[in-house]
């Protein structure tokens, strides 16, 4: 018939030693789903500055369609940006400017980069010429 051969000391042993950890392993992995309560993330004031919808290159003349109102943290919203709370209506009041820089998408627009028709020098204005390095103010006759 069967044997039946007994297991001897060294071999329990070995088997102890290797499912205990294991065990404790298995143990504290399932402990793990108790996670504590994220904290409240801090609420960041925001304002709405007019940008960019899409790129607006150099000498193109802006469209309302060309530009949104977008929430932007009030506390890196510069002084130059269009902010809505101080022109509510300038989507409509910078339609027809000529952009005197490129716009990337999302990029906040400043009044400064944008010139109306009326805002265009005229044949007597100082214009301020910079090439190469070298400024100079010529008056155009």
């Amino acid at each position: 018939m069967w044997k039946v051969k007994r297991m001897n000391t060294a071999r329990i042993v070995v088997l102890t030693i290797a499912v205990g950890p294991g065990g404790i392993a298995a143990y504290l992995a399932s402990g793990s789903d108790n996670q504590p309560p994220t904290a409240p993330v801090a609420e960041l004031q925001t304002v709405d500055v007019l940008v960019a919808k899409s790129d607006i290159g150099l000498g193109q003349s802006v469209t309302p369609g060309d530009v949104q109102w977008q929430a932007w943290p009030a506390a890196t919203a510069s002084n130059s940006f269009i902010r809505r709370n101080e022109r509510p209506d300038a989507t409509t009041q910078i339609a027809g400017s000529i952009a005197r820089a490129p716009f990337i998408a999302g990029e906040p627009v400043r009044a400064t980069e944008t010139r109306s028709d009326d805002q265009a020098p005229k044949r007597s204005d100082a214009i301020n010429v910079v090439r190469y390095g070298i400024s100079s103010t010529t008056t155009q006759k």
